[in-house]
């Protein structure tokens, strides 16, 4: 089983573009619209194996056609995650008044889990071919030590143990990303359960202090 990536995204864009995007967020397969998988590529072995003749010449075929010979390649490096992704219940909420009722535009957001890491891959090249829709991203990933915000192809990441509250209590990316994750809350927590090794709580208190 991967490690989990907590995300939350804002889309604004064309209304019938945004229902789209609805559509396949509550179909598990938004990932999948924003850059469609070759159907050559569906039930590929993961990594390819050139068990046969044939097999072994599909396997270069598909290298040369989409760069990848197998599902999971493919997917790490167009959607920059292994599987496709399913909204949160309850966590799709779209406001076209927050853009006008009468200007063709709207707006939606939801959160997410995916495998290892943020899909930042698939929204990047979806945007590159949809200069009318934007993105706005925020990804915890605390199992590999990582945050972030993502938004007009500029990605600004964190190493989260190396950084310290106050970014996340001063910063306007740093309490948003609070907002949606509940880092402060729960770091405390930890340094208040006697149960934790003290040697990590005195870590979190030397960067508190760098």
């Amino acid at each position: 089983m991967p490690n989990w990536c907590n995300n939350n995204i804002i889309i604004k864009g064309p209304k019938n573009k945004l229902k789209d995007l609805e559509s396949a967020a509550r179909e598990g397969k938004f990932c999948n619209h924003l850059v469609p998988m070759p159907k050559e590529l569906e039930g590929t072995q993961s990594p390819a194996r050139d068990e046969t003749d044939k097999q072994k010449l599909i396997n270069k075929r598909n290298k040369v056609e989409y760069g990848s010979d197998c599902w999971y390649d493919w997917r790490v490096a167009n959607w920059g995650t292994k599987w496709d992704i399913d909204a949160y219940d309850g966590s799709i909420k779209t406001s076209q008044e927050l853009l006008g009722k009468d200007n063709g535009k709207a707006e939606l957001s939801f959160g997410f889990d995916s495998a290892w890491a943020p899909p930042i891959n698939a929204i990047a090249e979806y945007l590159e071919n949809n200069e009318d829709v934007s993105m706005k991203l925020w990804y915890y990933e605390p199992g590999c030590d990582f945050g972030g915000v993502w938004e007009d192809f500029n990605d600004d990441c964190w190493e989260l143990s190396t950084t310290p509250d106050s970014f996340f209590e001063q910063n306007d990316q740093g309490k948003e990303f609070d907002d949606y994750f509940n880092l402060l809350e729960g770091r405390e927590e930890f340094r208040d359960d006697p149960d934790n090794d003290p040697k990590e709580i005195a870590k979190w208190k030397k960067v508190q202090s760098a």
